[in-house]
């Protein structure tokens, strides 16, 4: 006998309710040789979801009067159940047959089925209207793949298990900027019995990646969160955001004491505990904020200043600002270094005073606040620095006397790493990148050391290293070789260092670019995170200019993604990395024909999954590569015009103008209904804050535009604009991106 759930049994019957006309079980089956019903076609979806069986979709079909058509609700148990969702109901139904949005379902609350739909799911629901002349056939497609479903063999698969590869998952996600598989990752990591402070920390995480600051900013336990014991990326994360949130606009000015009086205000005195140490984080945000607390000091210390100076990279401040806070220091008489050394103390703020005491005589009273501030900033080099003074002046003993408890405490911190440390002060930029196994640095210590490296690292110090690239890339295959579950966590921040804090993709890098390009090859499985590093990587040696040997070894990587995966699932990608191989110079042009033929033969193998801009860019292609590429009217979308008629205003911000131009030529070819502006400014104008305020959406392109412009555009935008980014800084990429968003409002008619 069936046990169904009352409550599963109470959401049936509220969804096949007025105003649904259909109604479930069936009133009859389905004779051969009929048109199928949608409500026996989706039957098993229901059965299987009543009984508790979760490895299906629920499909729910609706027909309302009034309407020949039928709306259907694929539904998803996960966010990654829903992608899959997603690219099979794509390529059971597409755009042939009815609309199909590329983005979750907004459900009316007001209607009781959407409602109670939403409300079971969590809004991971799929809404596909289907047209009257095409709900016939769409009912045989949904009979079809759940006969499919049913016949599907139950494949074992790799489970993401231990804490580290989920957390290797989840900075993946961020680094492709996908927020929602990144929010699913921090829910299984945080189901991962972790304590409510790494929990938090881990949001943190989130929220800075994905340069959300001012969700950070605004995060109800900041204040409780800045109090306690941080780890320096947690700790970097909460001084940057806070930094660039509300020091940004004054820092603009170029008003140097209109900056100092904003920091006083607004960070210093409103978040006292960060200034107690900065955990040596170099990050420039955080040398900012310490050169403004120097400078807000009743007698600064020039010498300090300087030296924070001079650890910022170029370009930290304006120009002009920098300017003027080495003229200040410049003016500044050089205060009492004892009383300057005592301040910092009396104000706990323990770095500071660490490095003014460390100037000072080492008198006994001297090394025992020293002592002090070493075990306040609770880190390994610092202990050890205090120790082996202590040890120079033969007072080790009477410090043990003085202060017992304290001296134990460094003593046991300085203990954990000595070996470790003493290596690292040996290490040229690019070997400091690798695990120091052999010098006794354990994994979780070199991933957390790299993890905040990456933020504080200057790149021109790596690529002022001879043979820079090649070294790290043989780190990067080594230890993906020797230590893969190490470099599984280490991978993303990698990546991070070398594509994403670079400004500009460099020709000393290229054997960098084709590691971390191989690497994500040679993976089993490519989900959206992967394909979306693949075509940035690809992206950075074709800026390169590469040579044929380098040229063809890229290729051949991308097509063997290509081949190995042909789906409707992969086109838009395949479709991106071609416009890119068609605009960069080819050193090759066997490999890039081979690529784009590829990518033309899938597209048609797929036709009936075609959007009206994806057949615009394939001809464009074919066009341009002198290639064949014909869909036969048959395979072409049977949707109406009409049906996808889109009107609206788009902007698209990029520093390249052709690129803009391209995406707006196709975007127009496709929907001619639209008004699509483009716009380059480097700073904030009037004209770009005034076109933020009129579109409906703003698009900004990856690697190609500026921290100015976006604060200007985000704080501008309207109510209803919607803001995105495109996954690639390709023409082919910014069109695609805007199709996605211009759809979605049709989900909701």
């Amino acid at each position: 006998m069936i046990s169904i759930d009352p409550a599963a049994a109470s959401f049936i019957n509220t969804v096949f309710a007025a105003p649904n006309l259909l109604r479930y079980p069936a009133s009859s089956s389905t004779a051969t040789g009929q048109p199928v019903d949608p409500v026996s076609a989706a039957s098993p979806t229901i059965l299987a979801w009543l009984k508790g069986w979760r490895e299906w979709p629920l499909l729910l079909p609706r027909a309302v009067p009034g309407d020949a058509g039928i709306t259907w609700y694929a539904c998803a148990y996960s966010e990654s159940h829903l992608r899959g969702l997603l690219a099979e109901m794509r390529a059971f139904i597409g755009p042939t047959y009815a609309y199909f949005p590329s983005v979750r379902a907004e459900l009316d609350r007001a209607d009781p089925i959407e409602s109670a739909i939403d409300h079971q799911f969590e809004g991971r629901v799929l809404k596909i209207t289907v047209p009257e002349g095409c709900v016939a056939k769409v009912n045989q497609q949904i009979k079809g793949y759940v006969t499919l479903l049913r016949d599907r063999p139950n494949i074992a698969t790799h489970t993401v298990t231990s804490f580290t590869q989920l957390r290797a998952r989840f900075d993946l996600a961020l680094l492709a900027g996908n927020q929602a598989a990144a929010q699913e990752w921090l829910s299984a990591l945080a189901a991962r019995n972790l304590s409510a402070e790494n929990r938090h920390f881990l949001k943190i995480r989130f929220y800075a990646a994905l340069g959300q600051w001012d969700e950070i900013v605004e995060y109800p336990l900041l204040p409780a969160l800045i109090n306690l014991k941080l780890p320096p990326e947690t700790y970097s994360d909460i001084f940057e955001a806070l930094y660039k949130t509300l020091l940004h606009e004054a820092e603009e000015s170029g008003d140097l004491d209109k900056l100092l009086e904003k920091f006083k205000e607004s960070l210093f005195e409103a978040y006292p505990s960060l200034f107690r140490t900065r955990r040596h984080s170099t990050r420039a945000a955080v040398l900012k904020g310490a050169i403004c607390r120097e400078l807000s000091l009743a007698a600064p210390d020039p010498q300090q200043c300087m030296l924070l100076l001079s650890q910022l990279p170029t370009g930290a401040f304006p120009a002009g600002l920098e300017q003027q806070i080495r003229e200040r220091c410049q003016q500044l008489q050089a205060p009492d270094p004892a009383v300057s050394a005592q301040e910092a103390l009396n104000a706990e703020e323990f770095e500071r005073a660490f490095e003014l005491y460390s100037a000072l005589p080492p008198t006994l009273e001297v090394l025992c606040v020293l002592l002090r501030c070493a075990r306040e900033i609770d880190d390994v080099a610092t202990a050890q620095a205090v120790l082996a003074l202590l040890d120079e002046e033969g007072a080790s003993e009477e410090a043990a006397k003085r202060s017992p408890r304290m001296y134990k405490c460094v003593t046991e911190l300085a203990a954990l790493e000595l070996v470790t440390s003493e290596a690292r002060a040996q290490l040229t930029p690019v070997e400091r990148l690798g695990w120091l196994k052999s010098a006794g640095e354990t994994a979780e210590q070199y991933v957390s050391r790299l993890r905040e490296g990456v933020s504080c690292w200057e790149p021109a110090d790596i690529l002022a290293e001879i043979d820079c690239g090649r070294k790290a890339a043989d780190i990067i295959e080594a230890l993906s070789i020797e230590a893969p579950e190490v470099f599984e966590q280490v991978f993303p921040l990698w990546y991070r260092l070398f594509i994403d804090r670079i400004d500009a993709p460099d020709t000393r890098l290229v054997p960098v670019y084709l590691a971390l390009l191989a690497t994500l090859r040679v993976r089993a499985a490519y989900g959206d995170d992967e394909l979306t590093l693949i075509k940035r990587a690809a992206a950075c040696v074709l800026e390169c200019g590469p040579g044929a040997a380098v040229y063809g070894i890229m290729v051949d990587d991308l097509t063997a993604v290509l081949e190995g995966n042909r789906s409707a699932y992969l086109i838009d990608w395949a479709i991106d990395l071609a416009d890119q191989l068609l605009q960069a110079r080819c050193a090759l042009e066997e490999a890039r024909l081979r690529f784009l033929s590829g990518v033309l033969s899938m597209s048609s193998q797929f036709g009936r999954r075609l959007t009206p801009l994806q057949l615009e860019l394939l001809e464009r292609i074919a066009a341009d590569s002198g290639l064949h590429f014909a869909i036969e009217p048959a395979q072409c979308a049977a949707v109406e015009p009409s049906f996808v008629a889109i009107q609206g205003r788009v902007a698209i911000y990029t520093l390249d103008s052709g690129t803009a131009q391209r995406a707006r030529a196709m975007l127009l070819q496709s929907y001619p209904g639209l008004r699509v502006d483009v716009n380059h400014d480097e700073v904030c104008t009037s004209e770009l804050r005034n076109l933020a305020k009129q579109v409906d959406w703003f698009v900004f392109a990856w690697r190609c535009s500026t921290h100015q412009a976006w604060f200007c555009v985000k704080a501008a935008l309207g109510e209803t604009a919607k803001l995105c980014w495109a996954k690639g800084n390709g023409a082919a990429s910014l069109a695609q991106v805007v199709e996605q968003r211009l759809l979605a409002p049709f989900d909701g008619e």
